[in-house]
């Protein structure tokens, strides 16, 4: 039973963010920007996140005292490549992204650090001022998160 609940934990997790994100709706999606468009338009830096990995908790809003991710950005290239920089400003080349599903809520990227990461993020919503998603990835553990990133 106690090897069961991290992955319940975790479980929990996830549906609860797919039920707030699917609740919450940006409109200001242009008609006539495609989704690729707005991903590549801009680099996109995190204004709040929520994680859990390994049963701890963490939270970061841009402007609070926590300044873990102020330096912290993603770019997203036409050529479906990009640059991960980190917050302590060490640049990941991004291999690869592409959006997993024909609804283009579903993305997937892979950042080339030692042992490639491969990041996935769901129920995806972009819009020209932001970008909403639940994200998953192994990297020291598996981490589930919910954040909005905004342009840089």
């Amino acid at each position: 039973m106690k090897t069961k609940f991290p992955l319940i934990l975790l479980l929990t997790f996830l549906l609860i963010s797919t039920f707030f994100y699917s609740c919450e709706k940006d409109s200001d999606t242009p008609p006539n920007k495609t989704p690729e468009e707005i991903l590549t338009a801009n680099s996109w830096k995190i204004e709040k996140i929520r994680t859990l990995q390994d049963d701890s908790y963490y939270y970061y809003q841009r402007g609070s005292v926590n300044t873990d991710l102020d330096n912290e950005y993603i770019t997203f290239k036409t050529d479906h490549t990009g640059t991960y920089i980190a917050n302590n400003g060490a640049q990941s080349a991004i291999t690869s992204w592409n959006f997993v599903d024909a609804e283009k809520t579903l993305l997937q990227y892979t950042i080339a650090f030692s042992t490639p990461l491969i990041v996935n993020w769901e129920n995806l919503q972009l819009t020209p001022n932001s970008i909403k998603y639940g994200e998953y990835h192994n990297l020291n553990g598996i981490n589930m998160s919910i954040a909005t990133r905004i342009p840089k």
